[in-house]
């Protein structure tokens, strides 16, 4: 799926620098009204956890923490995965 990068970068919560989005505080409406649409659309609307077609109660979850956050670092879990995700430390 193709990013708009400067839709994104016109809302100054990510500067696009080298093929990554660099996160520069992004707060909760704008992660609701531009970065989970992003995710979910990309990921079909439902959960990516291999086996689960759940198409409900969806998260955007962090597939790992740092402060260069890309698109890709995102992943859409139903909320029992989430869970599930989250204890196992993201393996």
């Amino acid at each position: 799926m193709e990013i708009d990068k400067k839709e994104l970068a016109k809302k100054r919560r990510f500067i696009y620098i080298k093929d990554k989005f660099r996160s520069i505080g992004i707060n909760s409406k704008f992660w609701e009204a531009y970065v989970v649409p992003i995710v979910l659309k990309r990921d079909g609307y439902k959960c990516q956890k291999e086996g689960c077609n759940a198409t409900k109660y969806l998260d955007v979850a962090h597939k790992v923490y740092h402060p260069e956050i890309t698109i890709n670092d995102l992943i859409t879990l139903c909320r029992k995965h989430h869970k599930e995700f989250d204890k196992e430390g993201k393996k």
